[in-house]
Parts: structure tokens; sequence; C-alpha cells
């Protein structure tokens, strides 16, 4: 019998343990024997929870002799011992002689790492019929150097390091430090790597976690799926549902996360997995980490990123998918960094830093493409807010940006050979400036900013794109019969101005698209513009003129008219008499009318794209008093908006008198000119002298 099976119960003891004579009747020369039992007793259990045990046996066959001499094992036994030997991969414990059973950590399902001359703190789990074990001298000085995960059991070889990476984790939990991998490790990976506030995995150069493409098999698209122990590799998140119990400041510095074999490489097979996730973080660091070989699913995902939120300087590449086993309505995308699609408590990352990122070859194959399209994103922003999207290269995807988010700043990055859109505000962006950025051989627009489908977004707008360069149209089969351009704008979110198709209608109005360069070679238009929002362009300059410089508008049914300029010119040759009421001057001549804009019957005007005009008219005035006073008129849906007036004197030839005015006008409005007459009350007229005409008329459209 030992202290193990001492009851509780006084009463319980009396003849509980045949060395120590408690019974009722036993005689006074008993009671220093009964002391000396109890002594002997207490030191023997101080001694198996004090670590005066060491193990013994053979490999990972360990045992202990605790000398309390135990019949059973029990639920909540604890005692400590020291390894004599290390471990090699799945370590037993027979204890007292009892049938061995599994050595484990405490922290997960799998073997403990035992190290020779370390001391281990054993509990038995009655509930799995194992003993598990916490890593030893979990208390660790602030600026002791910097542990790697060989410490813990790894050997960087190229095996499993599941058992490491958890006693790792134990060890970040409890001491709030990182854990260093050696420079040029490669280390297997079958299971979420989780890591807690404070901690951290932090390379040496060469670092590789390599995971293994048969244990992150993820299919399930659910949120919770997208989360689960094989769709993550290495997760650094806070509390799911709470916002107030974020993780604060873990991080990822310097590690290569591979996608690799065993258990099937081809790029066929149904998986969706994220190399590295953050959801519900303060200051959380990614940085300077390679992600590489990945199927459908994210190089980095997050949200709700809160305080000093920092991506910057990770290279992501060559992800490529070909799979086909997926319902079109939830295909998930390939995405170099992906924020806020998922959030916690609903709340947005606020001013997250994601710059100096080399975000490459997101690629899928030609089964997928002809089912479900170019689904890859080198970065998308779903909400986001105060996002600093800084001097980021992004080549060979299928949009380089795209963002949903507000109050944004995108500038210095390189967007190549994007597969359809360099840079996309949509779905309510709002607010966002984007300038200095590099936009070459686009798909179909080097610049979109689009309404939506989706209720309640609100309309995209207020968003200021300036200052940027978009050239060379790359064209590709998926859009050989599109409109392409180097700035789109698309009404409600349809696929090339397709129109409204889920019953909202948002618009991208109120935005700026000013001060860029744009060099369309071989696309459809520079510029097409909204017809539906109200949009100012300013200052854009066209790199080559003709057809790739024109300018185009979206009808209400989804068609691209060109954006002709407006460019009118009407002259007059008859004589007409001038009253003081003003009439019309008789123009009846059009040399040039690119859009049918002037009518002779009507003598107006009409107006059929928005923006900006100079208008001109000219007369020359004969038959006048002296200290007659003619005036010429242009008036806008029937008001004057300028005169210009001129004396002559003795009723001799003016030089002929011009009026000028730069008009901002809509679709509809009407222009009408006159000329006027005050004075003695005589008849003069505008009349043609020398061969110039009466009067000219010209109206031009201003870029």
């Amino acid at each position: 019998m030992s202290v193990i099976d001492w009851s509780p119960q006084p009463s319980g003891n009396a003849v509980a343990d045949r060395s120590i004579p408690a019974h009722d009747g036993a005689s006074g020369r008993e009671i220093p024997s009964l002391i000396r039992g109890v002594m002997a007793a207490i030191r023997r259990m101080s001694d198996a929870q004090g670590g005066a045990l060491t193990t013994a046996g053979v490999g990972d066959a360990y045992t202990v002799t605790t000398g309390v001499g135990l019949t059973g094992l029990r639920a909540g036994l604890q005692f400590m011992v020291r390894a004599n030997r290390d471990s090699v991969i799945a370590p037993t414990l027979r204890i007292d002689g009892l049938p061995a059973v599994d050595w484990l950590s405490a922290g997960a399902d799998v073997p403990v790492v035992l190290r020779a001359g370390r001391i281990y703190s054993v509990v038995y789990d009655a509930a799995s019929d194992v003993v598990r074990s916490i890593i030893p001298e979990m208390s660790v000085d602030a600026s002791a150097p910097l542990r790697t995960l060989d410490y813990f059991g790894a050997l960087g070889s190229g095996r499993d390091e599941d058992a490491a990476f958890a006693q790792a984790i134990e060890y970040m939990a409890s001491s709030g430090r990182k854990v260093g991998l050696k420079g040029g490790g490669l280390y297997g990976c079958n299971t979420k790597i989780v890591i807690p506030a404070g901690g951290g995995l932090v390379g040496a150069g060469g670092s590789k976690i390599l995971a293994r493409r048969g244990s992150f098999n993820n299919q399930d698209l659910t949120p919770d799926g997208r989360k689960g122990n094989n769709a993550v590799v290495i997760d650094l998140s806070g509390h799911p549902t709470d916002p107030a119990k974020a993780s604060l400041a873990p991080s990822l510095e310097n590690v290569r996360v591979v996608y690799g074999a065993p258990s099937g490489s081809g790029t066929d097979l149904i998986r969706a997995v994220s190399a590295v996730r953050a959801f519900n973080v303060l200051d959380a660091l990614i940085a300077d980490n390679e992600i590489v070989g990945f199927p459908l699913g994210k190089g980095i995902v997050a949200g709700t990123l809160q305080g000093n939120g920092r991506i910057i300087r990770n290279h992501i590449h060559d992800f490529l998918d070909n799979s086909t086993g997926w319902l079109a309505a939830n295909v998930p995308q390939i995405t170099g960094i992906e924020i806020d699609n998922d959030r916690v408590g609903g709340i947005f990352s606020d001013g997250v830093l994601i710059e100096g990122n080399r975000i490459v070859g997101l690629k899928v194959g030609a089964d997928f493409l002809a089912l479900y399209g170019y689904q890859t994103d080198g970065i998308n922003l779903c909400g986001t807010l105060y996002a600093r999207v800084i001097g980021n290269y992004i080549r060979s995807v299928g949009e380089g940006i795209d963002s949903f988010g507000s109050h944004g700043t995108f500038s210095g990055n390189e967007l190549l050979d994007c597969y359809i859109f360099g840079l996309k505000f949509i779905h309510g962006a709002k607010n966002n400036a984007a300038f200095g950025n590099v936009i070459m051989r686009f798909g179909l627009a080097g610049i979109t900013l689009a309404g939506s489908t989706e209720k309640d977004v609100g309309n995209t707008t207020g968003n200021r794109v300036s200052g940027n360069l978009v050239k060379d149209y790359a064209a590709n089969p998926s859009f050989s019969t599109a409109t392409s351009a180097c700035v789109l704008m698309q009404d409600n979110g349809g696929a090339n101005g397709s129109g409204n198709t889920g019953g909202a209608t948002q618009l991208p109005t109120g935005n700026v698209i000013e001060n860029n360069t744009l060099d369309p070679n071989g696309a459809s238009y520079g510029i097409v513009r909204s017809v539906a929002g109200s949009n100012d362009y300013a200052d854009n300059k066209l790199a080559q003129p003709g057809r790739s410089g024109e300018v185009a508008h979206m009808t209400d049914g989804g068609k691209f008219v060109p954006y002709v300029k407006t460019n009118v010119r009407v002259s007059a040759a008859a004589a007409v008499p001038l009253t003081a009421g003003g009439v019309a001057l008789g123009l009846d001549t059009v040399s040039t009318d690119r859009r049918s804009e002037f009518s002779t019957a009507t003598q107006r005007l009409t107006i059929k794209s928005p923006g900006d005009y100079d208008v001109a008219l000219r007369s020359v005035v004969s038959g006048l008093n002296s200290g007659d006073r003619v005036l010429l008129d242009i008036r806008v849906n029937g008001n004057t908006v300028a005169t210009v007036f001129a004396y002559c004197p003795n009723g001799a030839f003016l030089t002929p008198v011009q009026v000028a005015e730069r008009l901002t006008l809509k679709a509809g409005d009407y222009v009408e000119f006159q000329a006027r007459i005050t004075g003695t009350g005589s008849v003069a007229t505008v009349a043609t002298a020398g061969g110039i005409p009466s009067t000219v008329m010209t109206a031009r459209f201003v870029e």
C-alpha cells in the first residue's frame, strides 16, 4: 500500500497501510513506529513530486519506480521525473510495474520529446489513459538567447516535426517568447501551427516549413472549414468571436512555407489551403517570409487587424490550380494577401500596412479557367479601413489589387501582366487615393472603378486616381471581343458595363480621374466613362491619338459608344437685320459637325455628351449710326450666359465682334446664338464683308 491508497476519511485509514499501525486499540509501543511510517511515506511522496526520480528502460520504453508502491493509476496522479536518455519517436512510461501507457505532450495529442537530464512533470490523464508532460523550464529570462525548434527535439532534416512544434507552442504560450528555426532547416508539418500572443517563429536564412499535401487537404469552404487544422499551416489569430480578446503581437518572420509532397502532387486535386492566417490580432507582424507552391487558397489571409499591423516584404509566388470539382457559386480564389473577407465581431482592419511584398505567378489552368474564370488576386481588401498599400510588385495574376475598402492609400505599386484588371475599386469603395502606380500589359483594363450588384454597399465614390501610368494592352482569348481601356468605369458592377444583374443600383460616381498618362497601345479606348455616374476626368494625357486615344461611354443597354469629340463649325452668308429684341443669326452652312449636334432648322446646338465645351461666335456688322451698340449673346437652355458688345461710328464696317465662353454642359442642353442692337433705332445688319462670312460659330469639346 502507498500514500496514494490512503483514504481522505480518517476512519478509512485504520488498516489502509500495514506499515502504519493506525487501528483502534493499538498499543502505546506502536506509536513511534506509526510516526516513522508516516514520515517515510511523506518522504517517498516528496521524492516522487520533487524530481528525485529517474527513468530507466530501453529506447522509447521508459520505466520509473516511484517508491510509493502504486497499485493502480488514478486520475490526478502527478509526479516529477528526470529523463535518463533522449526519446526516439513515441515514448511510453511504465510506472511501478503497472501496464505501460503512452507519454504525450500536455498541449496536444502528440508524443512528448524527452531530453536526457531534463525534469518533466508527469500527470496521468484518465480520460485518455495516457500520461502527459509539459515541457521543462517554462519560466524564461526575457534576455535569454532565442531558443530554436531543435531545443524541443526537432532535427530540421525534413522529417515530420509536429511534436516539436507542439512543445514550442506551449513554450511560447507560457513564456511570451519566440522560437527560432535554424538556417537551412527543413521541418515537416501535418497540422496547424498556432502561434500564441507574444510568440512567433523566426527563421535564420533558408528555414523551411514543409506543409504535407496529404495532411493539408481541406475541401470545406465554410468559415469554420477555412480555418481548420487541415486548411491553415500557421495561425496567429486571437479569440475567434470576441474582438476584445485580440492576440497581442504574434509574429512570423523570415520563414519559407512550402506546400509539398507526399500524397499527391497534381494541380487537379481539390484542395483549398492557406499558408498564414491572422485574425483578431493587435500589432501583427508578418515579414520577410516566402510562401510558394500552394493550390487554391491564400498566401496570407487576415481580418480584424488592429494597431500597428504589418504585412511587409513577403514573397508569395507560383501558386497553380487546375481543379474542376467546385460548385460554381463558391469557388475559392487564389489570393496573395486577403484582408477582411472574414472578420471577428464584424470589425474591419484599420491602418494595416501592406508594403514591399512581391506577389508573382498566381495562376489557374485551362480547365479551371474554362469553368470558373481567372479567379486570382494579388491583394484583396474587403472593406478594410485606412489601409496603406505601398510599393508592392505584383505580376502574372488575374487582378493586381482589388479593393472594397475606404480611406486607403495605394501608391508606388507595380501591377504587371494582370489577366483582367490592374487596380480595381468596387462594391462601395470610398475615399481612396491611388497615385504613382505603374500598370502595364493589362488584359481588360488597367484601372477600373465599378459599382455593385450587391445591395446596401453604396456607390463607389470619393476616390481620386491621379498621376498613374497605364500602358500596353495585352489581349487574351477570354476578352477577345470585349471593350478594353486604360481606365474603365462600370455602372452597377456588371462585367464590361453589362448592367445591373442583382437588383441594386450602385454606381461609380463622384470620383476624380486626373493627370494620368494613358497609352492604350491596342486597347479599344483610353477612357470609358460611366453614363449614370457623374465623375470628373481632368488633364489625362492620351499618349496615342486616333481610335486608341478616344473616350467612350456606356449606354443603358451596356453598349459602348465612342465619345467623339464635338467639333462644330457653322457659318452664315445672308445679311440679317438687327433689332433691339435680338435675332437669330441665320447659321445655314455646316462645314463641320462630327456628331450632328447643330440644327439649321432650330438654330440650336444640342449637346450629346456631358463635359466642357469652348463655344465662340463672331459676326461682322454694318449700317450702324454713330453711338449705336451691337451685342452678341450665347444662350444655354434659353438663358443668356455670355455677351459682348461694341460701338461702331459712322456706319463703317466693324472689325468682327467675337464672344467666347467655356461652358460645362450636360447631355440634352441646347445652345443658341443671337445679335441685338441698341442706340438710335436705325436698322443695322450682320453682313458679309470682303468674302468673310457674316457670322461664324464654333464649338469644341474639351478633353
